[in-house]
């Protein structure tokens, strides 16, 4: 049983059109003087105080490469660092949804929510989705990508370390998500991290499930 410090109760928060539902929280709150004005509705939790597969950040940007513009959508599990990305050729709730239920299917591990920004690919038939696969949806305060810093930085890894290179040559979309298939296999399977102590995604998610761990270090 978890017990999240966030409670979704699945309404529309009737003063905060920006919040997909209306969270209540318990406490665990921890602002400077200095911090913007928070969405009284949402809560901070401490990385320390959650489990695998607890507030999964979700996110979406726009590249242009070799004159395509691609619009990705990828996951980021906090606890692991495991990455999950695909390419669509827009970025509507439609396919925010999509991707959600392609990113439930082949998950490693267990979605027990999911945290967005309040861009609107994550509104309507995303919050759908959401409330009927009775996923509870964390939407940030205003002007706080802060609190969705992991998957911001596996945005500025994909753009920096992928979407540059010089041999990725790919002329369709289609090309494109075959080496980003790669790419994110790469990232999960044989990238060590040292805040996992050097376990890569992947054999710090099987050792949380008490799997075989494989060796695939270089």
């Amino acid at each position: 049983h978890i017990n999240f410090d966030a409670k979704i109760t699945g309404k529309r928060s009737a003063g905060n059109p920006h919040a997909a539902f209306d969270v209540a929280g318990d406490g665990n709150v921890a602002i400077s003087a200095n911090a913007p004005l928070l969405d009284p509705t949402w809560t901070f939790k401490l990385y320390e105080h959650m489990v695998l597969g607890e507030r999964v950040q979700i996110d979406h940007m726009t590249v242009v490469k070799n004159g395509l513009e691609i619009k990705e959508f990828h996951a980021w599990e906090r606890k692991s660092k495991h990455l999950s990305a695909s390419i669509f050729s827009s970025a509507t709730s439609l396919d925010a949804k999509q991707f959600l239920l392609d990113f439930i299917a082949n998950a490693p591990h267990e979605i027990l929510s999911v945290q967005v920004d309040g861009g609107s690919e994550f509104r309507g038939e995303f919050e759908k989705a959401c409330e009927e696969l009775h996923i509870p949806l964390i939407v940030l305060p205003r002007a706080c990508p802060k609190y969705n810093g992991g998957v911001e930085r596996s945005n500025r890894t994909l753009r920096e370390e992928f979407y540059t290179r010089d041999d990725l040559q790919a002329a369709t979309l289609e090309e494109i998500r075959v080496e980003l298939k790669k790419a994110v296999q790469k990232y999960n399977e044989y990238r060590p991290h040292n805040r996992l102590k050097g376990l890569t995604p992947m054999q710090y998610i099987n050792s949380t499930y008490g799997r075989h761990i494989p060796s695939h270090m270089y």
